[in-house]
């Protein structure tokens, strides 16, 4: 089952156990939130998703950094 995301949902990296575009070692355990961005499901397009392949997310990291992360990264925080 995928987790859903929104918009300025609060979010940690996860420190080990992603796939798809790993988070460099020092963002690892940082806190943000989800960024504004085009989330659209592009099927049918150049853009669609090719089984396998894993949804980025743009983070706001509290360091003021902005990471697009692989969706499988990420964890809520309540």
């Amino acid at each position: 089952m995928q987790q859903k995301f929104a918009v300025n949902q609060r979010v940690r990296v996860k420190t080990s156990g992603g796939s798809g575009k790993a988070p460099s070692e020092g963002m690892r355990g940082a806190e943000g939130k989800i960024a504004e961005q085009l989330m659209d499901d592009w099927a049918g397009t150049l853009l669609e998703l090719k089984e396998g392949e894993t949804r980025l997310l743009y983070v706001e990291l509290d360091s003021g950094a902005t990471e697009a992360i692989s969706i499988d990264w990420l964890e809520p925080i309540s």
